[in-house]
């Protein structure tokens, strides 16, 4: 990557590049000069240098015309693959009529082959123009890395479990010195995963050891029966690079006679979620007898201790049950060892959810009206449980709520019962921790109030009687489909169901009370849904209109005896019988 020249008719400058404090052969070199015209090739340095050394970059700046010195700032990049990058910027100082020089000393350039540049960088744009080299000169950096080698032994490679090896690394360097740092010793079933087997039995040293005056690493440990790869590996220090090895060795199993020993489970089956129980077990040998100081392991769901035999026998420890309720196995384990054979037990277990509370809160409502139930949920110390689903329930109708920070359940329902007592049902079928819990409260069902009025009338004797009342309910909502029973003083008539507008009527085809005023009423005994009510009103008879004529004698002797009569008739001239007329003499 080339940069681009920045140069003026005013001033020319000239970029010398010097390499200086390199290795051995290393001689100064310069950038050409740039000018307005021509390119000046650059030169190659001698040799490469190694990493880490410090190297002196320098450049000088010559103006084209006068003997004043340019001032600024020349920045120095490196090419590196493709990449341009600033190493870092030098100050111009003068060295001469009309020249300044600047230089840059370094030794962070890492390993390879770099493209140098120099951009000069004027504190004055109106004395001097920046310009830059062209091309640029090649610069070499090599590695010092030195090598090492690892001789990694064991002694023996195999052996029996529980008895012990020696392992010896040895790490020698490529330019004699001594290597210094740590090796890591790890083991494992195959080389992935050297990291799975504890190194068991370690004496004086841990897994990582350091390398002596010697550049030996020396560690002794012991390992079950299996075949295992060791590994030893030292990761280097500064220029001195890493190296490891690894071993195969063969652990037979050690072959002891064992006494037969017997576990049984004898702790606790059951417990309330989130509290504590308590696992235990005995240990004895084929005879009863307690087997003592010695290892076992207690397991229930996630949670497990481990505990050791006292002189009876006894094993126990404390585990915080934190498994949801439900049904488990407690097991009990001895692991066994050179004396005792291994041996097991178990048992059930139930894990028991927290206790709850439900208190249904007495209620009432009317028939056909909606009405609110309610309960209160706590856990077993009285605290409120929110967020749990409760269901309300009367025999014909039933709700849901979810229970508030208080615990507090409540869901409207349309009362469907017939008024009299009832019970209110509320139940939490339970939920993670939590059981199950019901609670019941007195429920009162009354009647809906109605309402039942009747027309007054005024008839003549004899005549029909129509009779018309109206039922509504409490608020004057229309009942329909109800028998209302109505009468006129001692006379009644029956009335169909009352209609959509509430409405019945009958008739009574004579009245036969005499003229005078009598109570009307309409009378509704009620129903499953609606409470009894009556209205009345006033009936007025009156008496029909009659005529007599006199149809005896208009004449006779003073002394005598004459025929009298009348002829008594209605309105419509119909005779009436059976009536008294009285018909007086006047005179």
């Amino acid at each position: 990557m080339r940069r681009a020249l920045i140069l003026s008719a005013a001033a020319v400058a000239v970029a010398l590049l010097a390499l200086g404090g390199g290795a051995s052969g290393a001689s100064a070199q310069s950038l050409s000069s740039v000018t307005t015209t021509t390119a000046v090739p650059l030169s190659l340095p001698l040799s490469p240098v190694n990493q880490g050394t410090s190297v002196t970059f320098s450049t000088t700046v010559t103006a084209s015309s006068g003997t004043a010195s340019p001032t600024g700032t020349v920045t120095f990049f490196s090419n590196f693959g493709g990449l341009e990058v600033a190493i870092g910027s030098g100050t111009l100082a003068p060295s001469g009529s009309g020249q300044s020089t600047a230089s840059l000393t370094t030794n962070a350039l890492s390993v390879g082959t770099y493209a140098i540049t120099a951009q000069y960088v004027p504190d004055n744009i109106f004395a001097f123009l920046g310009s830059s080299s062209q091309g640029g000169l090649t610069f070499v950096v090599q590695s010092t890395l030195v090598t090492t080698t690892m001789h990694f032994s064991a002694q023996p490679i195999t052996t029996t479990a529980g008895q012990y090896i020696t392992f010896t690394a040895n790490v020698t360097a490529s330019d004699g010195s001594i290597p210094v740092g740590n090796v890591a010793f790890s083991a494992g079933p195959d080389l992935s995963e050297t990291d799975q087997v504890p190194l068991y039995g370690l004496q004086s040293h841990t897994g990582v050891v350091p390398l002596d005056a010697t550049g030996t690493a020396q560690i002794t440990a012991s390992f079950p029966a299996g075949t295992f790869y060791v590994v030893a590996g030292y990761p280097g220090n500064g220029n001195v690079s890493g190296v490891s090895g690894y071993l195969v060795i063969v652990v037979n199993p050690l072959i002891t006679q064992t006494h037969p020993s017997s576990l049984h489970y004898n702790g606790a089956t059951s417990a309330v979620h989130g509290s504590a129980a308590t696992l235990s077990a005995s240990l004895t040998d084929t005879n009863g007898g307690a087997v003592g100081l010695e290892p076992v392991t207690l397991s229930m769901g996630s949670e497990s201790c481990q505990a050791t035999t006292d002189t009876f026998g006894m094993a126990s420890c404390q585990i915080t049950v934190g498994d949801a309720p439900g049904n488990y196995t407690v097991t009990a384990t001895f692991p066994g060892n050179n004396v005792w054979s291994a041996s097991s037990d178990s048992a059930p277990f139930v894990v028991l959810p927290l206790r709850t509370s439900l208190t249904a809160n007495q209620g009432a409502g009317a028939t056909g009206f909606q009405s609110t139930l309610s309960a209160t949920l706590t856990d077993g110390s009285g605290n409120p449980l929110a967020g749990q689903t409760v269901t309300l329930s009367l025999p014909d109708e039933s709700c849901s709520a979810t229970t508030d920070s208080h615990g507090n359940a409540s869901c409207p329902v349309t009362v469907l019962e017939t008024p009299g007592p009832y019970t209110l049902t509320a139940s939490f079928a339970g939920a993670g921790n939590y059981a199950a819990a019901t609670g019941t409260a007195p429920f009162t069902v009354s009647s809906r109030n109605s309402a039942t009025t009747v027309n007054s009338a005024t008839v003549s004797y004899g005549s029909p009687l129509t009779l018309t009342t109206t039922l509504t309910d409490g608020v004057g909502n229309p009942l329909a489909n109800e028998t209302v029973s109505l009468a006129a003083g001692s006379q009644s008539c029956v009335a169909p169901p009352t209609g959509a507008n509430g409405q019945t009527s009958c008739t009574i085809p004579s009245v036969t009370q005499l003229a005078a005023t009598y109570p009307i009423t309409a009378t509704f005994t009620g129903d499953g849904f609606y409470g009894a009510s009556n209205g009345t009103g006033t009936l007025t008879v009156l008496a029909l209109p009659t005529s007599i004529t006199y149809t005896g004698a208009t004449t006779g002797a003073p002394g005598t005896t004459i025929p009298v009569s009348a002829h008594l008739v209605d309105q419509n001239g119909h005779a009436l019988a059976n009536k008294t007329v009285t018909i007086t003499e006047n005179g």
